[in-house]
C-alpha cells in the first residue's frame, strides 16, 4: 500500500480520530481527563513544533493546527462535564 497524503485525507482522518477521542472520554473520570488534557497540552504544540522543520504543505500543518485546538476545546468541554457528572455523583 503506497497511499499519498493530502490535506483533506489528513483532515479527514483528524476529524475521525477526535470523534472516537471524544466517545473515549464521556466515560473517563474527570481526574484522569484533567491529567490527559494537562499533557495534551503539553504535547500537542511539541508536535507541532517538529512538523515546522519536516517537509510538507503549509496546509497540512494548517489542518494539523486546528486539529490541536479543536482537540484542547474537546478536552476543555469533556473534563467541565466530567467535574459536574462526578460531583453529582459523590465521586469528586
Amino acid at each position: 500500500m503506497n497511499e499519498k497524503a493530502s490535506p483533506d485525507r489528513l483532515q479527514g482522518q483528524l476529524i475521525a480520530t477526535n470523534v472516537l477521542i471524544e466517545a473515549v472520554l464521556r466515560i473517563l473520570p474527570a481526574q484522569t481527563l484533567k491529567a490527559i488534557r494537562q499533557e495534551f497540552e503539553k504535547n500537542g504544540p511539541e508536535v507541532g513544533g517538529l512538523l515546522l522543520s519536516t517537509p510538507g504543505s503549509e496546509a497540512m500543518l494548517d489542518a494539523y493546527r486546528s486539529s490541536i485546538e479543536s482537540t484542547q476545546d474537546l478536552l476543555t468541554q469533556m473534563h467541565q462535564k466530567a467535574i459536574f457528572r462526578d460531583s453529582a455523583a459523590g465521586k469528586l
